[in-house]
Order: structure tokens, then sequence, then C-alpha cells
């Protein structure tokens, strides 16, 4: 009878899934800041070994060791934190991710700074990837759910119909978020008109034509805590020389709005609000 019990035991947990955790990667190199925030809220920043010189969020991020630049990792610093995973953008880091596969060592390869069901794809590619599937579904539908809500109350702020705002995210020349990209997705998701959203890019270059065109009410210069950032100064130059009847510009200094990815509600949140500053203190 125990030699049964014990075969039976052996039988079950040889055919039962593993303990959550097991067989999944224990050190992750994340190679884009959007994947190391989702890679902690997730519920796994305990496994993150490696990040970039652009990585800020959360704060312990900064911390850790650096593999290089968003752009240019350095395939020697991700060697010798020896990873099990190593997590990349498919646009910029393709190459060095084939190079590490073919040295045996696990990759995965997101597209996550396009657009904002990019981001729930990765979200749930990722979740799948390290074993946090139910995670990963429940970060995406706190996340849509949030941009409901600010839908309903942008809704109520503005019974008569938000003002068009116009995102610039560098200033000579203007470049602004365009009609196709993330943050197009999120203004459209809570109802905040993008004055540039009929122009098919990401990120178009504006003309001086191009821009009395359009002719925003709210200008919010989007402005990184690491990196290259738009100039209020220069962007204000440019709108004083022109005929615009616009409320404000207001500054914004947070990542969420520049790195598509798991923030996506904090980047909505902090429209909402800087759109809300302009519009109460307006003349």
């Amino acid at each position: 009878m125990l030699r049964h019990a014990f075969l039976a035991f052996i039988l079950i947990a040889f055919l039962a899934p593993p303990a959550n955790g097991a067989n999944q990667p224990q050190r992750i190199v994340s190679l884009a800041p959007a994947i190391t925030e989702t890679l902690f809220l997730l519920g796994a920043g305990n496994c993150v070994v490696g990040v970039t010189d652009y990585d800020t969020f959360p704060e312990v991020v900064r911390e850790l060791p650096s593999v290089g630049g968003y752009s240019n990792p350095s395939i020697e610093r991700i060697l010798s934190i020896k990873p099990d995973l190593v997590v990349g953008i498919k646009t910029f880091h393709r190459e060095l991710l084939d190079r590490l596969s073919e040295m045996g060592i696990k990759t995965l390869e997101l597209t996550m700074h396009r657009r904002l069901y990019n981001v729930k794809e990765s979200i749930l590619a990722l979740g799948k990837a390290i074993g946090k599937e139910d995670a990963a579904e429940a970060l995406w539908g706190k996340i849509t759910s949030g941009l409901e809500n600010l839908k309903e109350e942008v809704a109520r702020r503005y019974r008569d119909g938000a003002p068009s705002i116009l995102v610039v995210v560098w200033h000579e020349p203007l470049i602004v978020a365009g009609g196709y990209s993330y943050l197009d997705d999120i203004m459209r998701a809570i109802g905040l008109p993008n004055a540039a959203g009929s122009i098919r890019y990401t990120f178009p270059q504006m003309s001086r034509e191009k821009l009395l065109a359009l002719n925003p009410k709210i200008v919010i210069l989007a402005k990184a805590e690491r990196g290259m950032s738009p100039d209020r100064d220069a962007v204000g130059r440019l709108l004083s020389d022109l005929p615009l009847d616009i409320l404000g510009i207001a500054e914004v200094k947070n990542d969420a709005i520049l790195h598509p990815g798991p923030r996506a509600l904090e980047a909505a949140r902090v429209l909402v609000e800087a759109v809300a500053e302009v519009s109460e203190n307006a003349p």
C-alpha cells in the first residue's frame, strides 16, 4: 500500500503544473524602460538584474547595473550579468537578441513602442514568458478600466467638448505626437482631441502653415527625466509669431508620456491634469 501511495505521489508531482515561479527566468535583463516597468508591475522586479541608462521607474532601478543606452546596449555587459532571459524591442534590438539567442541565451522580442494595442500585446506576452499571465491580464484590465473612468471624467468636465491639444516632443524643428501613435491612442481613449490627430504619422514635423491650420487650444511640452526635451522658450517664440488662439502652454515632466508601456493610465492622468490646469487658468 505504501508503495502504491508513493508511486501515486510521484505521478502527481510529475504531471502537475510547476509551482509558481518554477522553471521561470530568475535573472532578467531589460533593454527598455517600458519593459522594466512592466516587469516590476507584474511582480517580477526581484528578477531584474540589468537595465538601461534611461530607466528611472521604479526608483530602485536606478541602483541596478546598466547595460548601456536604449539603442546601443553592450553585449559584453549583458553577458557579464549572466541573464537567463533578455527582453528587448523588435525595432531596436533584433540583431542583438539574435546574437544572444545564438549563444544559447533565452530572449523575448516585443513591439511596445508604437501603439496602445502593442502595449497590451507586449504585457500579455511578457506575462506568459515569466509565468505571470494572471498578473498581466489584471494589469491590462486596470489600464482599460482606468482609461474608461478618465473618459467619463473628461466628458463631465468639458460638456461642450474638450479643447484640442498639441503634444510637443521637440522644438527645433517642431515635432509633435501625430495620429498614428501611443499618445494619440490614449487621447482618443479618454476623449481629449489631438490637434495633430489627422496626421497619420507617429511624430510628424510641423511647419508654420500646418500649425496654423491645426490651431491647437492647448500646447503640452512632453519632457523626459533623462534625455532631450523640448525647450519652452523656443516653442513660446514660435507660437507668439503666429496668429493662434492658444489658451496656454503646459510643461509635463513624466516619462510615462514618452515611454509607451504599462504606465499608460498615468500618462493619461497627467494629460488630463495638464489640460485642466491650463483651462482653469486661461484668461
